[in-house]
């Protein structure tokens, strides 16, 4: 390790509490992304507490604190350092909002906004996703302070919000649209300390199965030939339709759809399965009238949101051709959320950059992406619209995306403190010091 490492490691490590003390400040901030909420909840208006919070943090350590975005009720908030000396720009990117607390009983803290540190680990709701990864952001920042080394290039921290309802336009590319743009970029989610270069990309769908309604005493007459015209029941249909799902599923799981990604990685997500009978409601009394399935489905990096629509599509229209009533009567489509992935070249600079602080930090250097040493990140995330700015982005951080939204959600203590030794380390080497 070099003596400059050897400094910030030395520099993160006085700063333990505080980065601690930062990340359980964030954590009983009810953050809540405000969408999940009823217009007169309490917890409205946590996001920007959440940022005034990091912000105050942030303005003790010499930054420029700004605050924008195109809703006043829910502001980023935007910090700046360095830059005196002109050299490269570094973004450092992580949302403030947390989803609801899921299925509180199963928590084993009281309250799942009230941290606990506890088996070296940090717990409590947003603890991984990801006020942590935020806090070890400013605390590498923190670090750089208290050495006296200011970026010689301009480092921004921003902490943003809407990102669990895939409101980037408010976050993310709000920020980045009200000027605060950087040569580069890091997004700090979770990837266990990972360098990641790609995410999986989203698509969600809602699919109407129709059915002729009937008394269901019907149903011997329904099962007879030309039965059709007596009755259809939609659910049963419906489950047709899943089992091609499923069909083309173990299709995908089969194929090595990206050379990065191991088999499995690309799935199609049931979520919801409801019938309705004549009278709109649903009772074992009728034949459902139509059967409603919603899907959310995770493709790779190089499909379009359009490319996915045109492979379901497709597969069902082939699959349902064998059964007469389907055939007549197509299953309807209704595309919602699209969240592309992001793919990011390894020959680029700032893979480079948080590759040999990573090695650096941690000893051990990084391996190409590959199955067995999978460079992603499993769920959608913001770097996509950093990507879509222009900017080039990685993403690097602590704790474990599978933890992110569940019960007992916890980080490492020593990932964050190995995040911020990393993340100090990268910025040195991108911004210089001047």
């Amino acid at each position: 390790m070099t003596e400059l490492a050897e400094a910030i490691g030395d520099a993160v490590a006085a700063r333990r509490e505080d980065l601690l003390a930062l990340t359980e400040d964030l954590i009983r901030v009810d953050s809540t992304n405000a969408s999940y909420l009823d217009a007169d909840d309490p917890a409205r208006g946590g996001e920007s507490r959440a940022g005034a919070v990091l912000g105050a943090r942030c303005e003790a350590i010499g930054m420029r604190v700004e605050r924008v975005g195109p809703d006043a009720s829910r502001q980023n908030v935007v910090a700046v350092g360095g830059g005196r000396a002109g050299g490269r720009s570094l973004l450092l990117n992580g949302h403030l909002d947390t989803v609801p607390a899921s299925d509180p009983e199963a928590w084993t803290l009281a309250d799942p906004r009230g941290p606990e540190r506890r088996d070296g680990a940090l717990f409590g709701l947003g603890s991984a996703d990801m006020k942590g990864p935020v806090a070890a952001g400013w605390a590498a920042l923190a670090a750089l302070h208290d050495l006296g080394l200011e970026p010689a290039g301009e480092v921004q921290l921003h902490g943003v919000v809407g990102e669990e309802a895939m409101e980037h336009e408010l976050g993310t590319s709000g920020a980045i649209e009200a000027g605060f743009r950087a040569d580069a970029a890091i997004n700090l989610e979770p990837t266990a300390l990972v360098l990641a270069t790609a995410s999986l990309g989203y698509r969600s769908v809602a699919m109407r199965v129709a059915g002729r309604s009937t008394h269901h005493g019907n149903r011997l007459l329904s099962m007879r030939p030309g039965g059709e015209s007596v009755g259809v029941n939609a659910l049963e249909k419906a489950v047709l339709v899943v089992g091609a799902m499923q069909e083309l599923e173990r299709q995908w799981n089969a194929e090595e759809l990206h050379p990065w990604f191991p088999p499995g990685s690309f799935t199609l997500h049931p979520g919801t399965f409801e019938s309705v009978g004549a009278p709109g409601l649903p009772a074992p009394v009728f034949f459902p009238a139509e059967a409603l399935l919603e899907y959310g489905i995770w493709y790779p990096p190089g499909w379009s949101g359009r490319e996915v629509e045109e492979r379901v599509e497709g597969f069902i229209a082939d699959r349902c051709a064998a059964d007469p009533w389907l055939a007549e009567h197509p299953v309807e489509f209704t595309w919602g959320y699209d969240w592309p992935p992001f793919e990011t070249p390894r020959d680029q600079p700032i893979v480079g950059t948080v590759a040999t602080a990573i090695e650096a930090v941690t000893g051990t250097p990084v391996p190409p992406p590959s199955p067995a040493d999978p460079a992603f990140v499993g769920a959608s995330v913001d770097s996509t619209w950093i990507e879509r700015a222009g900017i080039p982005v990685v993403t690097f951080g602590p704790g474990e995306m599978r933890l992110a939204h569940s019960p007992d959600e916890h980080v490492g203590i020593d990932e964050l403190l190995t995040a911020a030794r990393t993340l100090a380390l990268a910025i040195v080497d991108w911004c210089g010091t001047g």
